[in-house]
């Protein structure tokens, strides 16, 4: 067709920071164990690699931007045993960002990040940040801090309760019922504890599985 446009150009990166060495094939095409003659209808989807482990910390310091090397230096050294020395280096970088808005929203980021990335206990995580914000001479850096802290003890204590909500009412299905299907299953863990409190009043109205299930169409409906 004359109206046809061609589509633009999509450049594919991943920057990998894991605790393991990538050994993923670098394009779609090396996923498959075919026959060389029919190579020709896998798609090649060629992917641009850049795993932090191979780039020693000063290159990435390379740049004008204090912001995006605290960020690049806290990835790659996110799981490290030593980790607070490192979170306590990135700290500091953000600590020079003259620009005082941006270094207070990267703050609030790369916070957010360390306590949902570092699988430990939120209290000794919040040692490691205290350290290293003891770099920052600005009242405001403190209270985003407290801020970030406080929001993540609360999200951990809604998703305790959530858990142990969504358990309850499993166990008093399968009393009811026997069992629990897979989709009842799924709603119960990814709803929100507003749901499943809702849920809970309504569950010895069901007479089966499938009042369940309706229940469930009827307070979550499919888009589209």
């Amino acid at each position: 067709r004359k109206n046809i446009k061609k589509l633009p150009i999509v450049l594919p990166l991943v920057l990998y920071h894991g605790s393991d060495k990538w050994n993923a094939p670098l394009n779609f095409r090396g996923m498959f164990e075919a026959h060389e003659d029919f190579t020709l209808f896998i798609p090649e989807f060629t992917y641009q690699l850049y795993d932090l482990s191979d780039y020693p910390d000063e290159m990435l310091m390379i740049g004008d931007s204090m912001a995006i090397a605290a960020v690049l230096y806290l990835f790659k050294h996110i799981f490290d045993e030593d980790f607070h020395e490192h979170a306590t280096r990135a700290l500091q970088l953000l600590a020079h960002i003259g620009d005082r808005r941006k270094m207070l929203r990267f703050l609030e980021i790369l916070l957010r990040y360390i306590y949902n990335a570092r699988n430990e206990d939120k209290e000794k995580v919040r040692k490691y940040i205290d350290t290293g914000l003891q770099h920052f001479d600005d009242e405001q850096a403190w209270e985003v801090a407290m801020t970030v802290a406080d929001q993540i003890r609360q999200e951990g204590v809604e998703e305790g309760s959530k858990k142990a909500t969504s358990s309850l009412l499993m166990k008093q299905l399968n009393i009811r019922f026997g069992k629990v299907t897979l989709l009842l299953r799924q709603n119960l863990i990814n709803s929100d504890l507003d749901l499943l409190d809702q849920f809970g009043e309504s569950i010895f109205d069901f007479e089966n599985l499938e009042d369940a299930e309706a229940w469930w169409e009827m307070k979550t409906p499919r888009k589209g």
